[in-house]
């Protein structure tokens, strides 16, 4: 089945989202508060021992959102 990632940069945290629970955070470094661009990618190299190739990976879905209220020192 599909499950959806996410990923949530604020002023002070970035949040990892998987099926919509957190899986973790951590502190905003510098170099993520200038204008970001969204990447996807199927590499598989990091379970390379795991993975049983070929593989077919769909992607079904790719959004962005703005929060509806801009964060304080934006």
């Amino acid at each position: 089945g599909f499950h959806s990632y996410g990923c949530e940069i604020t002023p002070e945290w970035v949040i990892m989202y998987f099926d919509r629970k957190e899986l973790g955070r951590f502190p905003t470094m510098p170099e993520f508060k200038t204008p970001l661009f969204m990447l996807v990618s199927s590499d598989t190299r990091h379970v390379k021992e795991q993975t049983v190739l070929p593989i077919d990976m769909t992607v079904r879905n790719v959004s962005a959102y703005l929060p509806e209220k801009p964060y304080e020192d934006q």
